[in-house]
């Protein structure tokens, strides 16, 4: 069975680096970064152009691939949390 600190670095993982909470509707960019969808697209709607806000790489396309592993991954870990 996983420790309470293994368990937190896991939920670290499962966080969005823009809003600071757990995933929803996950997007993979190019550049192998993860988002929460509406953050990325108001991240870049404020900035004006494609970077990630992570490692500034510039994208001439919005190619927003769905993460599905890791929306699974946040889908469960957001009941853990309801259901201690």
């Amino acid at each position: 069975m996983a420790s309470q600190h293994q368990t937190h670095g896991l939920t670290e993982e499962l966080i969005c680096p823009v809003c600071l909470d757990l995933f929803t509707d996950p997007v993979l960019l190019c550049c192998s970064h993860s988002f929460c969808r509406s953050c990325i697209t108001r991240f870049w709607e404020n900035q004006g152009e494609n970077t990630c806000p992570v490692c500034q790489e510039t994208f001439p396309e919005r190619n927003l691939r769905t993460n599905r592993a890791l929306a699974n991954l946040s889908e469960k870990a957001q009941e853990r949390s309801q259901h201690p």
